[in-house]
């Protein structure tokens, strides 16, 4: 046996009705949002570049992981078209 509760809201509820809400009051606000005067600090730019490197080191350990895998799955589909 099922209760309905008519406040339970489903995914489907708030992605067709409140979603566009949510986006309407976002875009309109960024219509009428005035100058910050603000700058990105020397504190900032590091975090930013050690952020790249990061996600670079991040890639590049996961391919050295991975690489026997995509290796025989680029052969494998180089002998399939032979």
């Amino acid at each position: 046996m099922k209760i309905e509760h008519k406040y339970v809201y489903s995914i489907d509820f708030i992605m067709k009705n409140m979603l566009p809400i949510l986006v309407g009051i976002f875009v309109f606000g960024e219509l009428f949002i005035s100058d910050a005067f603000a700058y990105i600090d020397p504190g900032t730019g590091s975090m930013i570049l050690q952020s790249l490197i990061g996600a670079l080191v991040g890639v590049g350990i996961v391919l050295k992981v991975y690489w026997t895998k995509i290796k025989f799955a680029i052969l494998d589909r180089k002998s399939k078209k032979d």
